[in-house]
């Protein structure tokens, strides 16, 4: 498992997460102008940063499933489309995950296409071929020490959230099966935020949990928040083909920041979600 360790500036109170997945650049269907304007959002809100989840192309080959004579780019001028829709966003790009229309490359001829996009974006560290977990920090708390000097002494550290991603594979058709796909991934590792992409079914829920304080030797009940994530799919000619529903364009955004109860010393973590 890949572990991304991201240091953000402490100036950041509110982090915006977008997560970027099931683009499917190249294929007839894709929303140029939608994911033109989701990248310029990125772009021009300070707060805002990016995960690219998979499927970023579309990538029909001859071999594959889908149809390779109707996609409106070759893969590779997929591939160079999505350098430079993203080129912008560049330095805002904090994981980079494989999905499984890039993987049709490597299965039939040995190459790692989303590699291949991570470097020619200068982002290579942060790639994950298979699943990525984050540790991703920014801002500030303040903590009011107890006793005599509380008054006088404060201590500072960033914030600090984890975030598990993958693309993901396979699944049902029916939201359910997709619900549980998306739930499973707490069965892999501890985080505070699961994304899951590839069903192409917008979908967010929450989890209380248990956490092991072991400096503390207690427990602490903590919140899970799991997002999946939408495409920028019209209806497919194999959506229709297969009696599959049209693919919703919600994108999520993920907000993370803290929150200060009233007698507490310690802030508490705080994530929702915006479409």
């Amino acid at each position: 498992m890949k572990i991304i360790k991201v240091e953000l500036p402490k100036e950041i109170k509110e982090l915006i997460l977008c997560p970027l997945a099931d683009l499917h650049i190249g294929a007839p269907e894709c929303d140029i102008d939608f994911i033109k304007n989701e990248i310029k959002y990125i772009q021009e809100t300070p707060n805002a940063y990016c995960v690219l989840n998979g499927d970023i192309i579309d990538n029909s080959t001859r071999n594959s499933v889908g149809d390779v004579y109707s996609q409106t780019l070759s893969p590779q001028q997929q591939i160079d489309l999505a350098s430079e829709l993203l080129m912008p966003i560049k330095d805002k790009i904090i994981a980079i995950t494989n999905g499984n229309h890039e993987e049709r490359s490597y299965r039939e001829s040995g190459i790692d296409l989303m590699s291949y996009l991570a470097v020619k974006l200068g982002k290579e560290d942060y790639y994950a071929n298979e699943s990525a977990f984050i540790f991703l920090t920014f801002g500030i708390n303040k903590t009011h020490t107890k006793g005599a000097m509380a008054n006088r002494e404060k201590s500072y550290s960033p914030m600090q959230f984890t975030v598990y991603i993958t693309h993901g594979r396979g699944g049902g058709r029916k939201e359910g099966a997709k619900a549980i796909r998306l739930a499973d991934m707490a069965n892999i590792i501890d985080a505070d935020c699961y994304i899951h992409s590839h069903t192409h079914l917008p979908m967010t829920m929450k989890e209380n949990f248990f956490r092991v304080d072991y400096s503390r030797q207690s427990v602490i009940e903590t919140e899970k928040l799991f997002v999946n994530t939408g495409s920028t799919l019209g209806y497919a000619k194999y959506a229709e083909k297969l009696e599959c529903k049209p693919s919703s364009k919600a994108m999520p955004k993920i907000i993370f920041s803290k929150k200060y109860k009233h007698g507490a010393s310690h802030p508490q973590k705080e994530m929702k979600v915006i479409m």
